[in-house]
């Protein structure tokens, strides 16, 4: 099983994300399980959490990430990133880092494709762990 977890910040690119990884585990009939928190930040402690309940082959993250006027856009990223690996790293459970880093919203739309990516990463490094656990 794969759990997908999705930031609902920035609605339309994370919906757009998420329907292309579902069709990805659908065709492929893998079955998933999908948790969705505020934003980006929150990704980390809802994959830890997720990790423990479901007990999943690999996670997925889906969000994204647009820089503004601010430095905030570089804190939001790394605390991410470095939550992520955390999580998988202490767990032992793959995490497909699916949160898009773009400096406009239009890069974002324009790689609402990589949710097909990040599925079939997922996919493919559940059946990692499976194949040496």
């Amino acid at each position: 099983m794969i759990l997908i977890v999705r930031s609902r910040f920035t609605e339309d690119i994370t919906s757009a994300l998420l329907q292309g990884a579902r069709s990805v585990f659908d065709a492929e009939n893998v079955s998933y399980k999908v948790i969705e928190v505020p934003g980006a930040v929150e990704l980390p402690v809802a994959v830890q959490l997720g990790i423990r309940k479901h007990l999943p082959d690999a996670v997925l993250t889906i969000g994204c990430v647009i820089k503004g006027e601010t430095d905030h856009y570089e804190y939001v990223m790394q605390s991410v990133t470095d939550g992520l690996t955390r999580v998988a790293l202490d767990a032992v459970v793959p995490v497909v880092q699916g949160v898009l880093p773009v400096k406009v919203r239009k890069s974002a739309q324009a790689r609402t494709h990589h949710g097909v990516d990040w599925a079939r990463t997922a996919i493919e490094m559940a059946q990692l762990k499976n194949d040496l656990s």
